[in-house]
């Protein structure tokens, strides 16, 4: 087993130090050249260990967000509708600094339950101009096409 602290010391921090995506990173570069076109929700489908948490945290830099901006989230242990709306209720707000810009990392968002879903599909289709979304899953069956299709 990699221990954490191997994971977080060589993860990538640009589309440039990512190896082995080179379809994701191109399209993300892509679309970051136009940063008002910019979709404000990501899904990333894949087995576990392959870089979903990392270009998530990626589109976040590039967003100018700090750390203090980021919110990550283990839905994996956060599956409630409560918390869900509580999230989301605080997001109306922009992030702390220059840039209000926020990044909400949602992982394992397969083990939200459908309530949880609800509440974010209402975000997802009107986010605020200020908050972005990246979804993490390594079981992509399991998320309703209505979430899917709000997201690139």
């Amino acid at each position: 087993m990699i221990n954490e602290t191997f994971i977080t010391k060589y993860r990538p921090i640009s589309l440039e130090e990512v190896i082995g995506h080179k379809n994701i990173v191109k399209s993300l570069q892509e679309l970051f050249k136009d940063i008002s076109k910019l979709p404000h929700s990501f899904i990333f489908i894949s087995d576990s260990g392959r870089g979903k948490t990392s270009l998530s945290r990626i589109i976040g830099n590039k967003l100018g967000c700090i750390d203090s901006n980021i919110i990550e989230i283990d839905a994996g242990v956060v599956t409630g509708v409560e918390a869900m709306r509580e999230l989301l209720s605080g997001l109306k707000y922009g992030g702390i600094g220059l840039n209000p810009n926020k990044l909400v990392i949602i992982d394992e968002i397969h083990r939200l339950s459908t309530n949880s879903f609800d509440a974010l599909l209402k975000t997802l289709e009107e986010p605020p101009p200020h908050v972005y979304f990246c979804l993490c899953t390594t079981d992509g069956s399991k998320i309703s096409e209505a979430i899917k299709t709000r997201c690139h």
